[in-house]
Protein backbone atom coordinates (compact mmCIF):
# COMPACT_ATOMS: atom_id res chain seq x y z
CA UNK A 1 0.00 0.00 0.00
CA UNK A 2 2.66 2.50 -1.10
CA UNK A 3 0.11 5.24 -1.80
CA UNK A 4 -2.10 5.00 1.25
CA UNK A 5 -3.31 8.52 2.07
CA UNK A 6 -1.81 10.02 -1.10
CA UNK A 7 -3.50 11.71 -4.06
CA UNK A 8 -2.60 11.42 -7.74
CA UNK A 9 -3.62 13.64 -10.63
CA UNK A 10 -3.36 11.78 -13.94
CA UNK A 11 -3.85 13.51 -17.27
CA UNK A 12 -4.94 11.41 -20.20
CA UNK A 13 -6.39 9.15 -17.56
CA UNK A 14 -9.37 7.97 -19.58
CA UNK A 15 -7.48 5.20 -21.37
CA UNK A 16 -4.15 3.48 -21.94
CA UNK A 17 -1.20 4.17 -19.67
CA UNK A 18 -3.02 6.90 -17.77
CA UNK A 19 -5.92 4.61 -16.88
CA UNK A 20 -3.59 1.73 -15.97
CA UNK A 21 -1.58 3.99 -13.65
CA UNK A 22 -4.75 5.32 -12.05
CA UNK A 23 -5.87 1.76 -11.31
CA UNK A 24 -2.56 0.68 -9.81
CA UNK A 25 -2.25 3.82 -7.70
CA UNK A 26 -5.78 3.22 -6.40
CA UNK A 27 -5.11 -0.47 -5.79
CA UNK A 28 -2.21 0.57 -3.57
CA UNK A 29 -4.38 2.78 -1.39
CA UNK A 30 -4.32 6.15 -3.17
CA UNK A 31 -6.97 8.62 -4.27
CA UNK A 32 -7.05 9.62 -7.94
CA UNK A 33 -8.17 12.63 -9.93
CA UNK A 34 -8.73 11.36 -13.48
CA UNK A 35 -8.42 14.03 -16.16
CA UNK A 36 -9.12 13.51 -19.85
CA UNK A 37 -10.29 15.69 -22.72
CA UNK A 38 -13.01 13.06 -23.19
CA UNK A 39 -14.93 13.45 -19.94
CA UNK A 40 -16.95 10.28 -20.48
CA UNK A 41 -13.74 8.23 -20.61
CA UNK A 42 -12.46 9.86 -17.43
CA UNK A 43 -15.74 9.13 -15.64
CA UNK A 44 -15.72 5.51 -16.80
CA UNK A 45 -12.28 4.96 -15.27
CA UNK A 46 -13.05 6.86 -12.06
CA UNK A 47 -16.26 4.87 -11.59
CA UNK A 48 -14.20 1.69 -11.16
CA UNK A 49 -12.03 3.16 -8.39
CA UNK A 50 -13.03 3.53 -4.73
CA UNK A 51 -11.56 7.00 -4.18
CA UNK A 52 -11.62 8.91 -7.43
CA UNK A 53 -13.18 11.85 -9.24
CA UNK A 54 -13.19 12.64 -12.95
CA UNK A 55 -12.99 15.89 -14.87
CA UNK A 56 -13.08 16.70 -18.55
CA UNK A 57 -9.96 18.81 -19.08
CA UNK A 58 -8.05 20.08 -22.08
CA UNK A 59 -4.53 20.22 -20.64
CA UNK A 60 -3.44 23.08 -22.89
CA UNK A 61 -6.18 25.29 -21.39
CA UNK A 62 -4.82 27.28 -18.46
CA UNK A 63 -8.18 27.89 -16.79
CA UNK A 64 -9.23 24.25 -17.01
CA UNK A 65 -5.97 23.01 -15.51
CA UNK A 66 -6.15 25.56 -12.70
CA UNK A 67 -9.68 24.41 -11.90
CA UNK A 68 -8.59 20.76 -11.92
CA UNK A 69 -5.78 21.44 -9.45
CA UNK A 70 -8.09 23.47 -7.21
CA UNK A 71 -10.69 20.68 -7.33
CA UNK A 72 -8.10 18.06 -6.37
CA UNK A 73 -7.04 20.08 -3.35
CA UNK A 74 -10.64 20.71 -2.32
CA UNK A 75 -11.68 17.06 -2.63
CA UNK A 76 -8.62 15.32 -1.21
CA UNK A 77 -6.74 17.96 0.78
CA UNK A 78 -3.65 18.19 -1.41
CA UNK A 79 -1.64 16.73 -4.27
CA UNK A 80 1.15 14.21 -3.75
CA UNK A 81 1.73 12.79 -7.23
CA UNK A 82 1.13 13.72 -10.87
CA UNK A 83 1.31 11.60 -13.99
CA UNK A 84 1.31 13.72 -17.15
CA UNK A 85 0.13 11.18 -19.72
CA UNK A 86 -2.10 13.27 -22.01
CA UNK A 87 -1.09 13.14 -25.65
CA UNK A 88 -1.87 12.12 -29.22
CA UNK A 89 -0.05 11.63 -32.51
CA UNK A 90 -0.46 12.75 -36.10
CA UNK A 91 1.78 10.92 -38.60
CA UNK A 92 2.55 12.86 -41.78
CA UNK A 93 5.51 13.85 -43.93
CA UNK A 94 6.73 17.21 -42.71
CA UNK A 95 5.67 18.98 -45.94
CA UNK A 96 2.06 17.96 -45.25
CA UNK A 97 1.99 19.24 -41.67
CA UNK A 98 -0.26 22.27 -41.33
CA UNK A 99 1.06 25.03 -39.04
CA UNK A 100 -1.92 24.58 -36.72
CA UNK A 101 -1.19 20.85 -36.39
CA UNK A 102 2.34 21.69 -35.24
CA UNK A 103 1.03 24.29 -32.80
CA UNK A 104 -1.59 21.92 -31.40
CA UNK A 105 0.97 19.13 -30.99
CA UNK A 106 3.24 21.34 -28.89
CA UNK A 107 0.32 22.85 -26.98
CA UNK A 108 -0.95 19.47 -25.79
CA UNK A 109 2.33 17.68 -25.06
CA UNK A 110 4.59 20.52 -23.96
CA UNK A 111 2.02 23.12 -22.91
CA UNK A 112 -0.04 20.54 -21.05
CA UNK A 113 2.94 19.57 -18.91
CA UNK A 114 3.85 23.20 -18.29
CA UNK A 115 0.29 24.11 -17.25
CA UNK A 116 0.16 21.31 -14.73
CA UNK A 117 3.51 22.33 -13.26
CA UNK A 118 2.48 25.98 -13.16
CA UNK A 119 -0.41 25.33 -10.80
CA UNK A 120 0.57 22.16 -8.95
CA UNK A 121 4.31 22.52 -8.34
CA UNK A 122 4.03 25.54 -5.98
CA UNK A 123 1.52 23.64 -3.85
CA UNK A 124 3.72 20.56 -3.72
CA UNK A 125 6.83 22.60 -2.85
CA UNK A 126 4.89 24.26 -0.06
CA UNK A 127 4.05 20.82 1.37
CA UNK A 128 7.71 19.76 0.84
CA UNK A 129 6.72 16.48 -0.76
CA UNK A 130 5.72 15.00 -4.06
CA UNK A 131 6.65 13.12 -7.21
CA UNK A 132 5.81 13.94 -10.82
CA UNK A 133 6.26 11.69 -13.86
CA UNK A 134 5.97 12.96 -17.44
CA UNK A 135 5.48 10.83 -20.55
CA UNK A 136 8.07 11.14 -23.27
CA UNK A 137 8.62 8.46 -25.94
CA UNK A 138 11.31 6.49 -27.69
CA UNK A 139 10.41 8.74 -30.62
CA UNK A 140 12.51 11.35 -28.80
CA UNK A 141 15.51 9.01 -28.83
CA UNK A 142 15.28 7.35 -32.26
CA UNK A 143 14.60 8.65 -35.76
CA UNK A 144 11.37 7.53 -37.38
CA UNK A 145 9.44 8.27 -40.54
CA UNK A 146 6.80 11.02 -40.76
CA UNK A 147 6.98 11.70 -37.04
CA UNK A 148 9.04 14.86 -36.57
CA UNK A 149 6.57 17.14 -34.70
CA UNK A 150 5.57 14.40 -32.24
CA UNK A 151 9.21 13.45 -31.68
CA UNK A 152 10.13 17.10 -31.15
CA UNK A 153 7.40 17.48 -28.53
CA UNK A 154 8.50 14.33 -26.73
CA UNK A 155 12.14 15.44 -26.87
CA UNK A 156 11.11 18.71 -25.27
CA UNK A 157 9.52 16.77 -22.42
CA UNK A 158 12.82 15.03 -21.64
CA UNK A 159 14.59 18.39 -21.49
CA UNK A 160 11.77 19.96 -19.47
CA UNK A 161 11.89 17.09 -17.01
CA UNK A 162 15.52 17.87 -16.16
CA UNK A 163 14.84 21.60 -15.86
CA UNK A 164 11.70 21.21 -13.78
CA UNK A 165 13.43 18.72 -11.48
CA UNK A 166 15.69 21.61 -10.48
CA UNK A 167 12.68 23.81 -9.81
CA UNK A 168 11.08 21.09 -7.71
CA UNK A 169 14.21 20.27 -5.71
CA UNK A 170 14.91 19.36 -3.03
CA UNK A 171 11.49 18.06 -1.99
CA UNK A 172 9.56 17.40 -5.23
CA UNK A 173 11.02 14.80 -7.58
CA UNK A 174 10.43 15.03 -11.34
CA UNK A 175 11.13 12.20 -13.77
CA UNK A 176 9.92 10.92 -17.13
CA UNK A 177 9.25 7.60 -18.82
CA UNK A 178 9.92 6.97 -22.50
CA UNK A 179 7.67 4.10 -23.59
CA UNK A 180 8.24 2.13 -26.75
CA UNK A 181 5.49 0.26 -28.55
CA UNK A 182 2.51 -0.17 -26.22
CA UNK A 183 -0.90 -1.70 -26.95
CA UNK A 184 -3.32 1.16 -26.30
CA UNK A 185 -6.28 2.78 -28.10
CA UNK A 186 -3.73 5.45 -29.05
CA UNK A 187 -1.60 2.99 -31.04
CA UNK A 188 -4.30 0.86 -32.70
CA UNK A 189 -4.70 3.12 -35.76
CA UNK A 190 -0.93 3.47 -36.08
CA UNK A 191 -0.24 -0.24 -36.38
CA UNK A 192 -3.40 -1.58 -38.03
CA UNK A 193 -2.53 -2.62 -41.61
CA UNK A 194 -4.84 -2.03 -44.60
CA UNK A 195 -6.40 -5.47 -44.13
CA UNK A 196 -7.69 -4.37 -40.71
CA UNK A 197 -5.87 -7.09 -38.74
CA UNK A 198 -4.61 -5.13 -35.74
CA UNK A 199 -2.98 -8.17 -34.14
CA UNK A 200 -0.97 -8.74 -37.29
CA UNK A 201 0.08 -5.11 -37.21
CA UNK A 202 1.14 -5.43 -33.60
CA UNK A 203 3.18 -8.55 -34.41
CA UNK A 204 5.01 -6.72 -37.20
CA UNK A 205 5.68 -3.66 -35.05
CA UNK A 206 6.96 -5.85 -32.22
CA UNK A 207 9.84 -7.11 -34.34
CA UNK A 208 11.67 -3.83 -33.72
CA UNK A 209 12.44 -4.61 -30.05
CA UNK A 210 14.42 -7.32 -28.30
CA UNK A 211 11.41 -8.98 -26.69
CA UNK A 212 9.50 -9.23 -29.98
CA UNK A 213 6.21 -8.14 -28.51
CA UNK A 214 4.12 -5.08 -27.78
CA UNK A 215 3.77 -4.13 -24.13
CA UNK A 216 0.51 -3.65 -22.26
CA UNK A 217 -0.29 -0.37 -20.46
CA UNK A 218 0.18 -2.06 -17.08
CA UNK A 219 3.82 -2.67 -17.99
CA UNK A 220 4.31 1.09 -18.10
CA UNK A 221 2.13 1.77 -15.06
CA UNK A 222 4.39 -0.35 -12.86
CA UNK A 223 7.60 1.65 -13.50
CA UNK A 224 5.59 4.87 -13.32
CA UNK A 225 4.27 3.93 -9.89
CA UNK A 226 7.81 3.01 -8.83
CA UNK A 227 8.94 6.54 -9.75
CA UNK A 228 5.94 8.04 -7.98
CA UNK A 229 6.66 6.05 -4.82
CA UNK A 230 9.18 6.56 -2.05
CA UNK A 231 11.05 3.54 -3.38
CA UNK A 232 12.48 5.98 -5.92
CA UNK A 233 13.30 8.60 -3.28
CA UNK A 234 16.79 9.35 -4.67
CA UNK A 235 15.77 9.45 -8.36
CA UNK A 236 14.99 12.79 -10.00
CA UNK A 237 15.68 14.55 -13.27
CA UNK A 238 15.98 11.33 -15.26
CA UNK A 239 14.11 9.46 -17.99
CA UNK A 240 13.36 5.76 -17.65
CA UNK A 241 13.10 3.98 -21.00
CA UNK A 242 10.40 1.28 -21.12
CA UNK A 243 10.73 -0.17 -24.60
CA UNK A 244 11.65 -3.87 -24.52
CA UNK A 245 15.17 -2.98 -25.59
CA UNK A 246 14.15 -1.22 -28.83
CA UNK A 247 16.36 1.84 -28.37
CA UNK A 248 19.39 -0.34 -27.58
CA UNK A 249 19.34 -2.04 -30.99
Amino acid sequence: MRFNGKTLIVTGGGSGMGAATARQFSDEGGSVVVLDRHEANAKAVAATLPRAIALGVEVADEAQVRNAVDTAVKEFGGIDCIFNAAGYIVVNPIEKYAPQEWTDMLATHVGGVLMMFKFALPLMRERKTGSIVNVSSTAALMAGMNNAPYAAAKGAIISMTRQLAREGAPHVRVNAVAPGKIRTPFTVPLFTPPNGDTEEGFRIAAQTNMQKRMAYPEEVARPVCFLLSEEASFITGTTLVVDGGQSAL
